[in-house]
């Protein structure tokens, strides 16, 4: 993990069963942001993604400044009105493992700025992570979503439930399946699907050069983030990177950069 993020919380929301059966509850947003003090005692599982990452890594706050102009861009920029963007891939260029973490961050500060239902998608079968970090099963997930039969919505879990909003996660699902099971086309049909089915679809994939998931997804969804780390991913790399993604079909809003450093101390950027 990198120095990443620290996500403000989400006023009055609240903890609501899980829609699927895991018999644990999910962490609420508003109540992953408390003092240190506070957090410490907390079960690691029942603590926000967001809140994680912030209590990891120091340095947190220039992080979460390039994240939440990054979801505003994306989502909630006045330009964006006549072609909303509502459902973003994001994927490291090489092989980053927080870039489950980022997306998960991103869905959680998306769900506390806008109306509707967001859903965020752990579509990396190899290995899958984000089921952990709300204390869920993965028994059940995207892999049965593509190959079920019922409504693609059902097999996601609710998180949390606000006055106006939601958040839902579709764990990957026990498979030993490839990426490749996204090719046939009662996956891709399933996955126009699941994009209809909520209001906003945050992905996290796997590794972009590594494996077809962001190619496959990213040419149905509105756009692609790349997840980049500063002095370990080339330019050249990511340009090749970005050419393949854009000749499948996809577009890319824009990039995260991680592990870069900062001259000035974190105490002057909350001062900025």
């Amino acid at each position: 993990m990198s120095d990443v993020l620290q996500l403000s919380g989400a006023p009055g929301w609240t903890n609501v069963e899980n829609a699927g059966n895991s018999d644990r509850l999910a962490p609420s947003v508003a109540e992953s942001f408390g003092s240190d003090s506070d957090t410490a005692a907390k079960d690691p599982a029942t603590v926000g993604v967001t809140e994680r990452l912030g209590r990891t890594r120091s340095a947190a706050t220039p992080y979460l400044q390039h994240l939440t102009t990054l979801v505003q861009r994306i989502f909630l920029a006045p330009e964006r009105a006549a072609n909303p963007i509502r459902s973003v891939v994001f994927a490291g260029v090489d092989t980053r493992e927080d870039s489950a973490l980022l997306a998960a961050a991103a869905a959680e500060l998306l769900a506390s700025r806008v109306t509707g239902r967001i859903c965020l998608v752990d579509a990396n079968f190899i290995a899958p992570s984000l089921h952990r970090c709300y204390g869920l099963t993965n028994e059940l997930g995207l892999v049965d979503a593509l190959t079920g039969t019922g409504p693609v919505r059902s097999y996601a879990r609710r998180l949390i439930q606000g006055h106006e909003s939601s958040l839902w996660l579709l764990p990957s699902g026990a498979s030993e399946q490839s990426d490749g099971i996204l090719r046939s086309e009662t996956a891709q049909t399933r996955i126009r699907d699941l994009i209809e089915a909520f209001d906003y679809l945050i992905i996290a994939a796997p590794a972009a050069t590594r494996y077809h998931t962001a190619r496959v997804l990213g040419a149905q969804a509105d756009g692609i983030v790349l997840i980049t780390e500063a002095h370990v991913t080339r330019r050249r790399a990511i340009r090749a990177c970005a050419d393949v993604l854009r000749t499948a079909g996809g577009c890319i809003l824009g990039t995260v950069l991680t592990n870069r450093t900062f001259p000035i101390p974190e105490a002057v950027y909350r001062l900025l």
